[in-house]
């Protein structure tokens, strides 16, 4: 039992750095040139300059072939262009890639309202399988792992003879006064709004920011409602760095949502370059 004990800890200190780092690297999966070529069509689609938003998206999955929201911006071009036979392709290279139900779908109802035939029911991307495998090593590891303390025996109450005074027990610990208990930890959204207001707009802190962000809306939805409305703020405050910031953090969710869209294209950028907005 003691070393199945001690392979557990092992597994769980092997496995979670392992499994942050999917989380982590799961908002950054993309090249940086096929993020750059994505933002660049995204804006251009919002300008209605629908053919350089198709040249841009296309170099996007062209650089990246796996850039599941690129194929699905590139496939809604297509449909609003009249492209049937182009759009059934890339809404079929979002089954192939997309985990989002709605996202699913429409592609599916697409390609058969078009007279096209759906080839599979929709992927997985392989980091959320590597995640859940993770996760179920870890749990079960944490089983094998001894408790913190032992369950203590009820203790015996002291016997008295008429009005003698209790028997002192002398294997009583003496009361801790005036300390506190040591504080839960925060929890990881707490912290990650926390570090919206007070991380720098550029360097390791601010990276490692992003990584955690990327990972948080990942993980749910809520999670990027609740840093959107953080961020969007800092769009039009005072400070010239807090407004960099803000732009540069809420730009990883681009064409996640109209609301996001619509902070970043009325954004006033017109005293920041386009240097200082690059991630």
């Amino acid at each position: 039992m003691p070393e199945m004990r001690m392979a557990g800890k092992g597994l769980v200190a092997v496995l979670a750095p392992v499994l942050l780092i999917c989380w982590g690297n799961a908002a950054w999966a993309q090249s940086t040139e096929a993020r750059d070529h994505y933002r660049d069509g995204m804006r251009y689609k919002r300008q209605g300059d629908l053919p350089r938003a198709i040249a841009e998206l296309e170099a996007a999955v062209e650089a990246d072939d796996k850039y599941g929201d690129a194929w699905w911006a590139l496939a809604n071009i297509y449909q609003r262009s009249h492209e049937a036979g182009k759009a059934q392709k890339a809404f079929q290279k979002v089954i192939d890639l997309e985990s989002k139900p709605e996202r699913l779908e429409a592609a599916r109802r697409y390609i058969e309202q078009t007279g096209g035939t759906v080839r599979g029911t929709g992927g997985v991307p392989l980091w959320v399988w590597i995640t859940l495998v993770l996760i179920a090593v870890i749990v079960a590891a944490v089983f094998l792992m001894p408790r913190k303390k032992e369950e203590a025996a009820p203790a015996l109450a002291p016997i008295t003879l008429g009005d003698e005074e209790p028997a002192m027990d002398l294997d009583a610990q003496p009361e801790q006064g005036g300390q506190e208990q040591e504080a839960a930890p925060k929890d990881e959204m707490e912290r990650i709004i926390e570090l919206i207001d007070t991380a720098p707009a550029k360097g390791e802190e601010f990276e490692h920011l992003a990584a955690m962000m990327g990972a948080a809306a990942i993980e749910d939805s809520a999670n990027l409602d609740r840093m959107v409305d953080r961020l969007i703020p800092l769009l039009n405050s005072s400070d010239r760095d807090r407004r960099i910031k803000g732009y540069k953090l809420l730009s990883m969710f681009e064409g996640e949502n109209d609301r996001i869209d619509g902070a970043l294209e009325s954004f006033d950028r017109s005293d920041i370059t386009d240097a200082e907005l690059e991630l």
